[in-house]
Formats: structure tokens, C-alpha cells, sequence
């Protein structure tokens, strides 16, 4: 065997032990702990909200967003902001008409062409009333 496969088995077989061996908390070991956590967010939600961050948040997108044009220039893609194209396309120019008629600038669908349809001789099925079973020529037991 290789070290690396002694490795994982080892690793594997700490992991296992280290979970199975792991205490179980009291309720109030386990409210604590929720407290903890709790206070954690909060500790580090308002860290989140500080305008120093927001500004190094920022400046980062910028960066990234700068590099990204730089990369696509340099390749040949050109892709259009996002607020220069809408994101749904409009289907028809005028608004639909609320009284079910429509409105004088749409123009109607252009008409179907119709073709009979054809029959086949061996794939036509019969209609009518379903056919009578057969009679029965030797009593069941």
C-alpha cells in the first residue's frame, strides 16, 4: 500500500472514532451553544454593515467587472449591459386590447393553409358500435 491510502484509512478510521466518541451536550449545554451562534451572527452581521466594507466591496466588483470587460475585449465577445437590454422582450408592439377585439395596430395571424387529410385503406379503423363477444362453444368449468 502507498502512503496516501494508509492516509485516508487512517484518517478515516480518527473521524469515525472522534464521532462515534463524541459527548452528547445537556439542554442547557445545547441553549448555550444556540446563544453563542446567535451572538456570532449578529457580531458579524453588523461588521458586514460597515461603510468601509461596503466601499471594499465595491471597489472589488469594480475591479472584477473591470478585468472581466478587459478579458472580453481581448477575445472578441461583446455582450451589452444588463441595463441596456431588457430582460423580457416585448411580443407585440400595442398593448392587447381589454375588450377581447383586437386592437387596430396588430395585425391578425396570417391564415393556415389546409390540406384534407389522407386517408390509408389498411390504417382506417372501423367505427360503430363495439362487435358482440363470440358465443361460447363449450360450457367452462
Amino acid at each position: 500500500m502507498n502512503f496516501s491510502k494508509i492516509f485516508q484509512i487512517v484518517l478515516a478510521a480518527v473521524l469515525t472514532i472522534g464521532i462515534s466518541a463524541h459527548t452528547k451536550r445537556t439542554l442547557e449545554e445545547m441553549v448555550q451553544y444556540r446563544r453563542h451562534i446567535a451572538r456570532n451572527a449578529e457580531l458579524l452581521n453588523a461588521c458586514l454593515e460597515t461603510p468601509e466594507l461596503k466601499q471594499l466591496s465595491t471597489r472589488i466588483q469594480a475591479k472584477r467587472q473591470k478585468s472581466l470587460r478587459h478579458i472580453r475585449k481581448a477575445r472578441g465577445i461583446s455582450v451589452a449591459p444588463r441595463d441596456s437590454t431588457p430582460f423580457l422582450t416585448p411580443l407585440q408592439t400595442a398593448p392587447p386590447s381589454t375588450n377581447g377585439t383586437p386592437s387596430p395596430t396588430t395585425k391578425p395571424p396570417p391564415a393556415k393553409a389546409t390540406t384534407p387529410p389522407t386517408t390509408n385503406p389498411s390504417s382506417a379503423t372501423k367505427k360503430g358500435p363495439p362487435s358482440p363477444p363470440p358465443p361460447a362453444s363449450s360450457p367452462q368449468r
